[in-house]
């Protein structure tokens, strides 16, 4: 955080009623400052999942057959040299897992800020990569969370994803982007994928297998 964002928040914190925050980190800096915070959930946590069955009908909507493994993508845009990284890992898995339907999850749909629309980046994943599904239009949370509920299993890097793929039981590949994701992952005990074509290929064919087995038992 910058100096002038911190001694704004610090201000701010110091008048308020009450804080709240999500995670351990965020409570013990404040603390810092000498201004007490409650750790509670997410505000997501209040919100239920739609029905399986509108989960399956938008990935259906979006060219995916639900019956079938598929593997949820929730990228964001990332710095230029990053996100070549990221496009050549995309395409690598694509290349690699022949047999994985993929669709990309656009978790953030900013209107006037290009970086923080993630539908802009899946449309220009999915104009280098054909095979790869976008779910398209502006779902709900819960239609979402349903969406996440039918995946095999989810690449995730937006902070959401990781909180919808856990609730709904998917299966995580994590390649964080913000400092908050790497908090969630230390708290919950996941190790990072580094942003590498072999490396994203492993992870995400571990994590196919994982859900396999979850089906079997």
């Amino acid at each position: 955080m910058r100096p002038i964002a911190a001694r704004l928040l610090r201000q701010l914190a110091g008048r308020a009623v009450a804080i709240t925050v999500r995670d351990q980190r965020s409570a013990e800096i404040l603390a810092e400052w000498g201004i007490d915070a409650q750790v509670v959930p997410d505000l997501s946590a209040a919100v239920e999942p739609a029905p399986a069955r509108r989960g399956s009908e938008l990935l259906r909507r979006a060219g995916v057959d639900p019956k079938r493994p598929v593997v949820g993508m929730a990228l964001t845009a990332l710095r230029t040299h990053q996100a070549t990284a990221l496009e050549e890992a995309v395409a690598h898995c694509l290349a690699e897992l022949p047999d994985v339907q993929f669709c990309f999850i656009p978790m953030s749909q900013h209107p006037f800020v290009h970086a923080h629309n993630d539908l802009l980046l899946g449309r220009r994943l999915q104009l280098a990569n054909p095979r790869l599904a976008l779910l398209e239009g502006s779902p709900r949370p819960d239609e979402v969370m349903a969406v996440f509920g039918r995946l095999t299993a989810a690449v995730c890097m937006r902070y959401h994803s990781l909180l919808f793929a856990e609730r709904t039981g998917t299966p995580i590949v994590p390649v964080p982007y913000a400092p908050k994701c790497d908090v969630w992952l230390d708290e919950h005990g996941l190790q990072r994928v580094p942003l590498e074509p072999a490396a994203l290929v492993a992870a995400v064919r571990a994590a196919v297998g994982r859900r396999r087995q979850m089906k079997v038992a």
